[in-house]
């Protein structure tokens, strides 16, 4: 069993950063940008790719994306959760990249705004 913790989630969220870039903002697998846009909007897998932000980390983390995908729909604790045994914090700091993330805002401010939270 994985046990993502806070330190780790913030080495995986700026890994994410690094790949995607400061400024990336992410379109659903549509190609349609969520800002605005209901949570199911967003897909934690983009066919045979991780899609947000979470489930960047979460695959980083080694969540294979087929159980990732069983999470579509639902909030971002509850796969961080039941598949990267994420501690409370962990938990919080994903929750607020992906609201971030889902208001439209590029993924580097969006995880400079959640550790500001934290």
């Amino acid at each position: 069993m994985i046990t993502l913790t806070l330190d780790k989630a913030k080495e995986l969220l700026a890994e994410a950063v690094a790949e995607k870039g400061e400024d990336f903002v992410y379109v659903n697998r549509d190609g349609r940008p969520v800002a605005g846009l209901t949570g199911a909007d967003c897909h934690y897998v983009h066919g045979d790719q991780p899609g947000c932000i979470v489930g960047h980390v979460l695959h980083k983390a080694g969540v294979s994306l087929a159980d990732l995908s069983e999470y579509e729909g639902q909030g971002a604790e509850d796969p961080a959760l039941d598949l990267a045994g994420a501690t409370d914090d962990a938990c919080r700091l994903l929750s607020y990249a992906q609201e971030n993330q889902d208001r439209g805002i590029p993924w580097g401010e969006s995880v400079r705004l959640a550790l500001a939270y934290m």
